[in-house]
């Protein structure tokens, strides 16, 4: 049957390709595959996110009982959107599934058909509107593009009975972040 939630996010913060924000490794030293300063605080923030202590669960939202992330391949060298869920992974004692590279998104649908309950996708944002088609079909309000600039949104598909649902959120984690578009 497959879950009955998809959320997918595209990868956090990365650097601006001036020079000016740099990318980091976990430990500070500089790797241009990596996250930015930004793009950190994100991923530690969307622990609680998504696993909050004391509070609800931001509507729509789930924890993710599973979590995929883009696997560096084909022509890509980024460790972003592993590195975008690992601290969320690990809060929750799961593994990060990155089994599958990009430019093979195609596979999701058959990767996530076992899972119950939530799964998360972490991506690269040009590839994560097909993989929102592949898995739910065209549905109304699902945009044909990820907007370019936002890294703070949640594109969430429920299954029903009657097929699946679109419908977006905006983080609001940090700074700046705005609320869905």
């Amino acid at each position: 049957m497959g879950p009955a939630k998809v959320m997918l996010i595209r990868h956090a913060e990365k650097p601006d390709g001036t020079g000016r924000i740099v990318g980091v490794d976990e430990t500070g030293q500089l790797d241009p595959n990596q996250l930015s300063v930004r793009g950190w605080q994100r991923a530690g923030a969307l622990v609680r996110y998504f696993a909050p202590i004391g509070k609800d669960l931001t509507p729509g939202i789930a924890t993710p009982t599973a979590i995929f992330a883009c696997r560096p391949a084909n022509s890509s060298s980024s460790l972003r959107p592993l590195s975008t869920v690992m601290p969320l992974a690990s809060a929750l004692q799961i593994p990060v599934r990155n089994e599958i590279g990009k430019g093979d998104g195609h596979t999701l649908p058959e990767a996530i058909s076992g899972i119950s309950g939530a799964v998360l996708i972490c991506w690269s944002h040009d590839e994560i509107p097909a993989i929102a088609r592949r898995l739910a079909g065209d549905l109304p309000g699902l945009p044909d593009a990820w907007p370019r600039k936002r890294y703070d949104l949640v594109w969430i598909l429920d299954r029903s009975p009657s097929g699946w649902s679109f419908f977006q959120a905006g983080q609001l984690l940090l700074p700046e972040d705005a609320g869905a578009p």
